[in-house]
Order: C-alpha cells, then sequence, then structure tokens
C-alpha cells in the first residue's frame, strides 16, 4: 500500500512538472510563483474585509471538493482499490493545510479547525454516483466555454452569490462589488477551455467573423451571467453605479482581450510567457497598443490556417 502512494505521489509530481514545462517555466519556479501568488493573494483578501475568514474558508473549502469529484474518484478507485482512502486524506490535507496556516496566522482559529476536519471527513466520504442527467445552464448552445465552464465551476458560482449574500446582510458595499470581480474571474476561466479544432472549421466565416462572432457572444452571455448580482448590488447600494459600472466595463475589456490572446496561441494553451504579458498588459494599459494588434493579427492567422 505505501508503495501505491509513493508511487501516486510520484506521478502527479511528474504531471505537473510535464504541465509546467508545457507552459514554458520551469518547475521549481513555478511552484514558487505559485506559492507566492498564494500568498499574496491571502493578504489582500483579509486587508480591510470584515468577514473575510468567511470567504476564505469559503474558498478553501471549493478548492478541496475541486479534487473530489466522482469522475476523478471513480477512476482512481480503479487504480488505487482500497488505497483510495489513503490517497484522498492525503491530498485533502495538503490542499488544507496552506489554507490553515494562513488562518492561524490571522488568529483564525476555528476557521482553520473547520477546514482540517473538514478535509478529513470528505475523505472518507463514499463517492457519489455519477447520473446522466445533465446540469442545465442559463446559456444557449452556441457558447462552448459558457456551458462547459459553468458546470465545471458551479460551486464557485454559488460562493460568489453567497459573497453577494453576505454583502447584503453585513451591509458592506465593496464585498459586493468584490463578489462581481469574482463573478468575472470565474467567467476568464470559462474562456480558458479550448474547443476542438472541427467546432472552428464548421464556421461559415473568415477569421475576422469568427473572433467578431465569439467577442459578441462572449459580452452577451457575460452580460446574462452579471445582471443578477448587479441589479441585488445597485438596489441594495445605489451609491455603488459608477464604481459597479466601472467594473463591468474593465471586466468586459479584460475578457475581451484574452480571447483575443487565447486564439493566438491556438490550439495550444497560453505559454507563461504569453500569460505575463498579458497580466502586465492589464496593469500597464500602455503596452495594449502593441499586444492587442500583434494577439489579434496571430489569432486571425491560426483561425484562418483552420478555416482553408
Amino acid at each position: 500500500m505505501n508503495d501505491m502512494i509513493t508511487f501516486y505521489i510520484n506521478l502527479q509530481c511528474k504531471l505537473i512538472s510535464r504541465k509546467l514545462k508545457r507552459l514554458g517555466v520551469n518547475p521549481v519556479l513555478g511552484v514558487v510563483l505559485f506559492s507566492i501568488a498564494f500568498i499574496l493573494f491571502s493578504f489582500m483578501l483579509f486587508y480591510k474585509m470584515e468577514i473575510s475568514a468567511y470567504v476564505y474558508t469559503g474558498i478553501a473549502v471549493v478548492s478541496i471538493f475541486s479534487i473530489n469529484s466522482s469522475q476523478r474518484l471513480g477512476f482512481l478507485k480503479e487504480i488505487c482499490g482500497h488505497t483510495l482512502w489513503k490517497i484522498r486524506l492525503l491530498e485533502n490535507i495538503a490542499v488544507a493545510i496552506p489554507f490553515c496556516l494562513f488562518l492561524l496566522y490571522q488568529t483564525a482559529y476555528v476557521f482553520s479547525l473547520v477546514i482540517f476536519l473538514f478535509s478529513i471527513i470528505l475523505a472518507f466520504t463514499p463517492i457519489m454516483r455519477q447520473h446522466s442527467v445533465r446540469l442545465p445552464t442559463p446559456y444557449f448552445h452556441r457558447p462552448f466555454e459558457f456551458i462547459i465552464g459553468f458546470r465545471k465551476y458551479l460551486l464557485l458560482v454559488l460562493f460568489s452569490l453567497f459573497l453577494m449574500l453576505m454583502a447584503y446582510k453585513s451591509d458592506n458595499m465593496n464585498l459586493g462589488l468584490f463578489s462581481i470581480v469574482i463573478h468575472f474571474g470565474i467567467i476568464l476561466s470559462y474562456l480558458g477551455f479550448l474547443e476542438p479544432s472541427n467546432y472552428i472549421t464548421i464556421y461559415n466565416k473568415s477569421s475576422k467573423g469568427f473572433l467578431i462572432e465569439k467577442i459578441k457572444t462572449t459580452i452577451l452571455y457575460t452580460s446574462v451571467s452579471i445582471f443578477p448580482t448587479a441589479v441585488i448590488q445597485l438596489i441594495t447600494f445605489p451609491t455603488s453605479a459608477i464604481p459597479l459600472l466601472f467594473i463591468i466595463l474593465i471586466g468586459l475589456l479584460i475578457l475581451i482581450y484574452f480571447l483575443i490572446c487565447k486564439y493566438s496561441n491556438y490550439p495550444d494553451v497560453m505559454s507563461l510567457p504569453h500569460t505575463i504579458l498579458f497580466i502586465t498588459s492589464i496593469f500597464l494599459p500602455i503596452l495594449l497598443f502593441y499586444t492587442v494588434p500583434l494577439y489579434w493579427k496571430k489569432s486571425r492567422q491560426k483561425i484562418n490556417h483552420l478555416l482553408q
């Protein structure tokens, strides 16, 4: 059994290493950068937020849930057999520990204990059977990314709605705005999905027409997603109209920019250098005068290759 656990740990390390190398980053550097990003995010979340411990605990719970999907555990059960509960326990605790340690640093002892106990209890929870019933979505058949993303990240969507509810209960306008920012981040993760190339070749459009259609669809369905929470925010906090409008406009522009960047690398995912340039351009908008035309041209070249 110990040999199986050791084999599984080595296998996961190799898989992570390969994914990082595919993104063009050294595995050790990738782990260091991820650790720094996690620490910075944690401090930012706790900065001037009254219910940050609740939000942080929610993020931890969603993160632990994400590695306990029935499809993933069903596959592991076939490989690991009776060792599965040990692997689940090891993985759950590994995900929980960083959150627990930071909460201990923030003297939020009860929340840290809740996360730790939850990770242990979930490891011994029976695997839920998969059902053939598909979860309905608020989208039509066209937006490939939105349908897949909504079903995959439903817990995160519900979490953003929970934040809006907490903003209403605690009379915290900034928390409500933060929940909408989180929702834009979730939609950004939707757009990260890459459709098979035959999804593109069936379009009877030019590369320009294809990209414009994708942008229009993204704007439409992002508006559908954000509308309920935006209305609640305006009704609850009327004075937040201007910052809310600013967040929506900036959020839509970032989504459009990301969409263009994504297809400039198609059929591969965005490499680390491209991702860094994408993030840097957002914080230094003057770079957009260079990056937007560059990525637009590359995207059209990639798509033209498929449409020819």
